[in-house]
């Protein structure tokens, strides 16, 4: 099976010959390529060659697009940095509640860390065709209002403003929804949403601020054809009954969170990605730890789940553990 069949296909419960490598590559990839961490986040070429390589070498089953979280940050008109060999740095746009006001929603089309995103898509599709599922990525609403603000002021301005806080996300959520169809266009299967801020602030909150505008973007991307997959770093435990609502495909589970737990409630709604932890596993442990976790979450994880790390492979992972992960699934079949 090509890694699309078997995606595909592990996706509607049926047979493959193994189940999906869903490992999540950045840093990694890009040292495994040989390229400067500021270079696979500002050049699409960079990331696209550094990913192919990875994936033929580590048995990986998706072609992705992420990178950092500022790319939006930047093209909404935030100050970016690119150090050496490291993560961006971002400057907060926004610093009083009244810079809200000049927040306005942009289109793929006028961007340019996103339309970055759309080439490194397109590079995929002509490089690769069919053979993997490609996947592009927006923010949710709540994760791209902190990367403009900060999560302090995010929380200070649920409490104290409210209705400002409701008016950047749903400029967010209009630019999220802007970035869904451009890239399905240029050839993603799948769109992932990453929305971090969610473990950290209480199911409540999560229920009345950022639920609804989760729904709004899944039900974009099932509109547009694709895949939905929902990244939320942490522990999700206290959220798994609202995120059966949420319309997403495919949802990432880390490694605080239990597998077993998460799949029974999740069943029927969501295939369940994950979840071992990517640095005690798999970057300071052994082969035998990876297998042995790998193994676990196979065995908790039911018939539609795809096997990753929690969250990113750390860039100091050795290359025979994260390799283990592809042998014991090859092994298990």
């Amino acid at each position: 099976m090509t890694s699309k069949e078997r995606v595909l296909a592990r996706l509607h419960g049926k047979p493959v010959d193994r189940i999906p490598n869903f490992n999540i590559l950045m840093a990694f990839a890009a040292k495994y390529a040989g390229h400067p961490m500021d270079k696979f986040c500002s050049d699409y070429r960079v990331l696209v060659e550094s990913n192919i390589k990875s994936a033929e070498a580590f048995g990986i089953d998706i072609m992705s697009t992420m990178s950092d979280a500022y790319r939006e940050t930047a093209d909404f008109g935030a100050k970016i940095k690119f150090p050496h060999d490291s993560l961006p740095v971002c400057e907060h746009l926004i610093k009083t509640p009244g810079d809200i006001k000049n927040i306005k929603p942009f289109k793929i089309e006028d961007s340019t860390r996103m339309l970055d995103r759309v080439k490194a898509i397109e590079l995929y599709k002509r490089e690769l065709g069919d053979e993997y599922p490609i996947m592009g990525w927006i923010e949710g609403s709540a994760a791209e209002s902190c990367d403009l603000m900060g999560l302090t002021e995010f929380i200070f301005a649920y409490y104290d403003e409210p209705e400002l806080l409701k008016e950047l996300m749903d400029v967010c959520l209009e630019t999220a929804i802007n970035c869904i169809k451009p890239q399905v266009d240029a050839g993603a299967d799948i769109i992932g949403v990453g929305d971090a801020v969610a473990s950290v602030i209480g199911p409540e909150i999560y229920q009345e601020f950022l639920l609804p505008y989760e729904r709004k973007i899944f039900a974009e991307i099932k509109r547009c054809g694709a895949i939905g997959r929902l990244h939320i770093c942490g522990n999700i435990a206290p959220l798994l009954e609202d995120l059966k609502t949420v319309g997403a495909d495919i949802i990432d589970i880390d490694w605080m969170v239990g597998f077993a737990e998460a799949r029974k409630a999740l069943e029927n709604h969501a295939s369940v990605c994950g979840n071992f932890d990517p640095v005690t596993v798999v970057m300071d442990g052994t082969t035998q730890t990876v297998a042995d976790a790998v193994n676990k979450c196979i065995d908790d994880g039911g018939s539609k789940c795809f096997i990753m790390a929690g969250c990113e492979i750390p860039k100091n992972t050795p290359r025979e553990n994260l390799l283990a992960v592809h042998t014991a699934l090859v092994s298990r079949g």
